[in-house]
């Protein structure tokens, strides 16, 4: 088919408003008479906090009040929770008598400026009993190790989540070679440009607004109602424009704090977190530990597989039980593989909360997939694109654990053309510059779409068109950056033959937007947009019947099969019969007498999956060990592409944090759990001169129904494949492969010098700082 919107290439809607700066963030927010609250964080990795000395603080002009957990409630709660009945792991309260990690939330103090708040936590004296602290995920495990948590499980192992078919362990047992590999990766930080902040106020008395740089405002009035004890229709979460979120804004984090405060003191309340604080309180990626072992037949095919994967949840829950599920839970949905297990275990630790990050678990258990099955490959002197070709599913294979529809995975298809636009075989042939190692390397990712068979899955959008022919939409889509809320207008435009100049959005207000499980879990496609266009349709057949009234209205009769939109008129086929739209509304205004609206919902009732593969060239200085990306190759399988500069800008964002997974993000904690590098002069970043040279990417389009108009999502499948396929490139440069990320320029020069290739002076610190 053919369209004037969907596969066009359409700015963000709010673009202009973000380069001239006239966009309001939380940040940008101001209340007359507005307190600004500060937080006390645990100095210690696990203690109890036995008594506080408030009377210094308080004497600080400005302070209002300072809170404790002598002073608040102390009601357990999971700050992911998302909708009523979410069975989930309850281990946090607002501040905890048992602090779990350095950063946790030890006191806060409301006060008049933020100056006179952080002046009375400096003088808030705190007195703690120390309790034993676990860091690694090793250590976590061993038999009696301390409990890092014991809230609620007294255990550090939270859950085991096992997914598979078929008998492993047997055919393992009997295979005349099995392949092992221990992979790990460290935690990494979102690194949103725009700081998590809030603004809280009790208006009238009455109703409590929160206003927020949220992914999931429904989840935060739920879980705000049911730690106040307010009824919902008290309580509004409105999220301004945000600035990044990358799922760690997922999480309720600062509301309840604001919503406390502003509760009882009667003022607006203001949070807004340090860059510092942002590392410390957040959300971090887990960092994992994977154990592959894998049994193939001479001819490369898997036979067996075995993983073990674990991943350090941190002082809290929140996520980590879903996060590694989901990763289990797809792991099924890659390769033909005719026995396979995977174990997910989240472990308690005493290190900074792990939570969502794009990918959801994925990129770190493809990183160890995808470079334990290229050593496989090169152990068997086989292509490793051609390894992959023989082993990934076909567009008919079946999920193997309940025998259910994939869709139309088309993973195969990406990597053939991954591997002609990359040039593969070319590549393996090359010669590098004199003094350089040069490798290609490549991997295989995917990620799902929604959350369907898991949680409630659904999204409503509400039109309503204006006497003008303009239309306002009210969504509950949170626009972080990626464009959600452009494509709903697209699809909005698409269906209606409205300019989506004439189209305003409100955006993420509960009280004026329908349910939204929240922005996550790849959703922004699958289900919302799909949501935009259900809501479109219902608002084209109301116009239709009502241009049939209208001709009825005129002796002109006709019925709605014979109407069609044209660009802002509605047309009778086969004749030259028009009326414009205005005309149309007017008539509904002012003679049927009722107000055009429609709210259409989606329930999201299909369980799919998108696909891409990824290759990369680099190059390494063997004087200094410098890398660089020279070349760089993606290709999804994006069911159809709806719109392309939105697709691209999502692929080249997902290229930089992929980078930087692979080759310098690293949170680095000393061994009494401190961050050692929480600032962003210490935290290693890729940045645009460190990115690949060269970047091309395309995308398959053969559709994936019940997607609209067959699309998927590419928004977490981008940063699958990214790291793997780089450290994939590093092992065949250097001949020795990567079981830990990042692929540091350290790392490389020592394996340099164990291969006795390195060309700089042994003695002189070329690593820098």
């Amino acid at each position: 088919m053919s369209y004037s919107e969907i596969g066009s290439s359409t700015p963000v809607h709010d673009g202009y408003s973000k380069v001239t700066g006239a966009l309001l963030y939380t940040g940008d927010l101001q209340k007359p008479g507005t307190l600004h609250m500060k937080f006390l964080l645990s100095p210690r990795a696990h203690c109890r906090i036995l008594s506080f000395d408030l009377s210094e603080a308080e004497k600080v002009p400005g302070v209002r009040k300072i809170y404790t957990c002598f002073s608040t409630p102390s009601r357990l709660y999971n700050s992911a929770k998302r909708f009523d009945g979410h069975d989930i792991v309850e281990d946090e309260s607002l501040f905890p008598r048992t602090l779990r990690f350095k950063g946790d939330f030890a006191a806060a103090v409301a006060a008049d400026s933020p100056e006179a708040a952080a002046k009375a936590v400096r003088l808030i004296r705190m007195e703690t009993e120390d309790l034993p602290a676990v860091f690694s995920l090793d250590d976590a495990l061993k038999p009696g190790a301390p409990a890092a948590n014991d809230a609620v499980l007294g255990s550090n192992r939270i859950a085991d989540i096992t997914v598979g078919y078929g008998e492993p362990e047997s055919e393992l047992a009997r295979a005349s070679k099995v392949y092992e590999d221990v992979k790990e990766t460290p935690a990494i930080h979102h690194l949103a440009l725009e700081p998590h902040t809030v603004l809280a106020k009790y208006r009238e008395r009455r109703k409590l607004v929160i206003q927020s740089s949220t992914q999931n405002s429904f989840g935060v009035r739920l879980l705000l109602s049911e730690l106040l004890d307010m009824p919902r229709s008290r309580i509004q979460v409105i999220k301004p424009a945000m600035g990044g979120a990358f799922g760690a804004k997922i999480p309720m984090i600062l509301e309840p704090y604001a919503a406390v405060a502003a509760l009882e003191l009667g003022a607006p309340v203001r949070i807004e977190l340090t860059r510092k604080e942002v590392f410390l309180c957040t959300r971090t990626r887990h960092a994992s530990k994977t154990r592959i072992r894998t049994s193939v037949s001479r001819d490369g095919k898997i036979l067996a597989q075995e993983i073990d994967y674990l991943i350090n949840a941190g002082a809290y829950c929140t996520q980590s039980v879903n996060v590694a599920a989901a990763a289990a839970h797809k792991a099924v949905k890659l390769y033909r593989i005719p026995h396979f297990r995977i174990t997910a275990t989240p472990v308690y630790t005493n290190l900074p909360v792990a939570g969502a990050m794009r990918g959801y678990g994925s990129p770190q258990l493809y990183f160890a997939v995808q470079t334990h099955l290229k050593r496989i490959a090169d152990d068997l002197g086989m292509d490793f694109v051609a390894f992959q070709k023989q082993n990934l599913i076909h567009p008919d294979s079946t999920e193997p654990v309940y025998g259910s529809p994939i869709g139309n995975p088309r993973p195969l298809d990406c990597v053939r053309t991954g591997e002609e636009l990359f040039g593969w075989e070319e590549k393996s042939r090359s010669v590098p510059p004199e003094g350089f190692l040069r490798g290609s390397g490549m991997a295989v990712g995917m990620h799902g779409n929604g959350v369907f068979k898991v949680h409630v899955d659904f999204t409503g959008i509400h039109i309503k068109l204006n006497e003008d022919g303009t239309l306002v939409f009210f969504t509950g889509s949170h626009d972080m950056g990626n464009g959600s809320v452009t494509l709903q207008k697209m699809i909005l435009a698409e269906e209606l033959k409205i300019p989506a100049e004439k189209m305003e959005a409100i955006e993420t207000d509960t009280d004026s937007c329908p349910w939204n499980l929240g922005d996550f879990a790849s959703r922004g496609v699958f289900v919302s947009a799909q949501a935009a266009r259900k809501s479109a349709l219902l608002m084209k057949d109301l116009l239709l019947n009502e241009a049939v009234l209208y001709w009825e209205s005129r002796d002109w009769p006709c019925q709605p099969g014979e109407l069609a939109l044209g660009k802002e008129l509605i047309l009778q086929t086969g004749t030259d019969r028009s009326v414009s739209l205005q005309e149309l509304l007017l008539f509904i205004y002012q003679v049927r007498q009722f107000s055009p609206e429609v709210t259409g919902s989606h329930a999201n009732e299909a369980d799919r999956t998108s696909y891409g593969a990824h290759f990369a060239e680099v190059e390494i200085c063997r004087k200094t060990g410098d890398l660089r990306i020279t070349d760089y190759a993606a290709v999804h399988d994006v069911g159809k592409v709806l719109n392309r500069m939105g697709i691209e800008g999502q692929l080249e964002g997902a290229i930089q944090i992929s980078t930087g997974f692979a080759l310098c993000e690293e949170m680095v904690f000393d061994e009494m759990g401190a961050l050692k590098n929480g600032n962003l002069k210490k935290y290693r970043t890729i940045d645009a001169a460190t990115m690949p040279r060269k970047i091309r990417m395309a995308f398959i389009e053969e559709g994936d129904e019940p997607g609209p108009y067959g699309a998927k999502s590419i928004g977490e499948c981008s940063v699958v494949p990214g790291a793997p396929a780089i450290a994939n490139a590093v092992a065949s440069a250097l001949g020795c492969y990567p079981d830990r990320l990042p692929v540091s320029k350290e790392w490389i020069i020592e394996k340099l010098k164990e291969k006795d290739l390195f060309l700089g002076d042994p003695e002189e610190d070329v690593t820098g700082v």
